[in-house]
């Protein structure tokens, strides 16, 4: 008889079935013997993680289908057309926003801008949302050629917020192939790149890459009625900054939504700007910020990397898993359970002159002591801390974790720490550290493997990466597979 998934029997596959299963199998309890053979081991939890993943569907391998629905009105903008133009493909509008205007709630209606295109001043605010499933309103491309730019260089790139008629809940939005720049922007800015505070469910963000915004991508739905359903799939989110005395700044903001995938992102470089004066690294600007409001998360296949301090500040329970984490402060924080596999933390450095170093934190930090949700730890590699801090592989504040088959190579500042020293409910299991049979692989050896200089062109050319000429080498994916082959996995 097959394994039932549904541990804790309430009819639906979601985390908290793996966070139960997770704590039958660290308590050696029979429940998790998935392979039904009368032993708890390893291989049960193994098979049961890989069984979660495929019925939970958290695989999103494959863009929304944005062929126009029945009844929709696809409106053509291209920076050689005419606002008195039908806003057709062969008679285009000229003005993006004058096109984001005409779209009806409640409709399956379009806006293509098009590739090869340039377009200053952002699309301002959109005030519809889809009709449904598959009946979505959707912002996306049409032609040949690169993706269009929308230089953004005072304004934001696209707004779902509130203020002049706009609807509370706005639903069903693709936003798909756009090319969001804040070039020539004032550090005391306060746009974001793709800013959406409304209620409803059903959003899907794609192929998109939002560069140099004071926030990059940030998501709030309302408090008690999170917003449902949120999908960030190939995007890449870099260089957000702003100065200090202004707000702080990050790169993916995400607070009050109940299901978060995140899927082969690029996060990069978020939260400072070295050149600008009064925009320098801190504490609290990052990568990714994701409020304790933020539920059944997986962010996976995913590139975290320079962030100013976290790149990943997670504050729940989450599932994370083979991202690959480069020259962070902080890789990530304040994990509070869930399933972190398989993940490669390379290089962890300081915030400035402010020394860190920290691999990965489970457990609530701010709360220390206090009993989280499980938590397991498989499969990661931390390997060649470069910081001065004297910060651990993986210091866990807070259990029941699960450490198992981890490698911790080069990493000055030790493996794991309990923090407090008492923690209950910690096990380890055939975790390996400092092996000299080891052949350590960095960034830069990767980079060089596939033709490129060094570990800041492998991201640079990451950042760079679409759906049209889509690079399999320019992936988490490829990167860990590299690291991971030095350590024998």
């Amino acid at each position: 008889m097959p394994y039932n998934l549904d541990t804790n029997g309430d009819g639906i596959i979601n985390q908290d079935d793996l966070f139960l299963y997770t704590a039958w199998f660290q308590a050696g309890d029979l429940a998790a013997d998935f392979d039904g053979d009368g032993f708890v081991t390893g291989e049960d939890y193994d098979a049961y993680v890989a069984a979660f993943e495929l019925a939970a569907g958290h695989s999103s391998d494959a863009y929304t289908d944005t062929t126009p629905a029945s009844g929709s009105i696809v409106w053509h903008v291209s920076h050689t057309g005419s606002d008195s133009g039908l806003g057709t493909e062969s008679s285009p509008l000229k003005s993006p926003r004058l096109a984001i205007s005409r779209l009806r709630n409640l409709s399956a209606d379009q806006v293509r801008l098009a590739r090869g295109s340039t377009f200053t001043g952002g699309l301002g605010q959109c005030k519809a949302g889809g009709a449904g499933v598959g009946r979505n309103i959707v912002i996306s491309s049409y032609g040949t050629g690169a993706r269009p730019v929308v230089l953004c260089p005072d304004s934001g790139g696209i707004e779902f917020t509130g203020g002049g008629g706009s609807p509370s809940i706005i639903s069903n939005v693709v936003i798909s192939g756009i090319d969001f720049r804040a070039d020539g922007r004032s550090p005391a800015s306060q746009g974001g790149g793709i800013v959406f505070i409304r209620g409803g469910e059903n959003l899907s963000i794609e192929d998109c890459s939002v560069v140099g915004f004071k926030d990059g991508v940030l998501i709030q739905g309302p408090l008690g009625a999170p917003y449902r359903n949120v999908r960030l799939y190939r995007v890449a989110v870099a260089d957000s900054h702003g100065l200090e005395n202004v707000g702080h700044s990050q790169g993916v903001y995400v607070d009050n939504v109940d299901g978060l995938v995140v899927d082969e992102c690029v996060i990069d470089h978020n939260g400072w700007n070295e050149a600008v004066a009064g925009a320098g690294a801190t504490i609290f600007n990052h990568n990714f910020y994701l409020t304790g409001g933020v539920t059944n998360v997986t962010i996976r296949n995913t590139i975290t990397a320079r962030a100013s301090s976290h790149g990943l500040s997670a504050n729940h329970a989450a599932t994370f898993e083979n991202n690959l984490c480069f020259r962070n402060p902080y890789h990530f924080i304040r994990v509070e359970g869930g399933a972190v596999t398989n993940n490669v933390f390379l290089e962890s450095g300081d915030i400035g002159t402010a020394e860190r170093g920290n691999g990965l934190v489970v457990g609530k930090v701010y709360a220390s002591g206090t009993e989280a949700t499980p938590c397991a730890v498989t499969g990661n590699i931390f390997s060649g801390k470069t910081a001065k801090g004297q910060n651990p592989a993986i210091q866990i504040g807070a259990g029941p974790v699960l450490v198992r088959e981890n490698i911790v190579d080069a990493w000055p500042g030790g493996n794991v720490l309990l923090d407090p020293p008492d923690v209950r409910g910690v096990l380890q299991i055939a975790n390996q550290y400092e092996n000299p049979a080891w052949h350590r692989k960095t960034l830069d050896d990767y980079a060089k493997s596939i033709g490129l200089a060094d570990a800041g062109a492998f991201l640079a050319a990451a950042r760079s990466n679409s759906r049209d000429g889509w690079n399999n080498k320019l992936t988490a994916t490829a990167g860990n597979a590299f690291i991971r082959s030095g350590y024998g996995r």
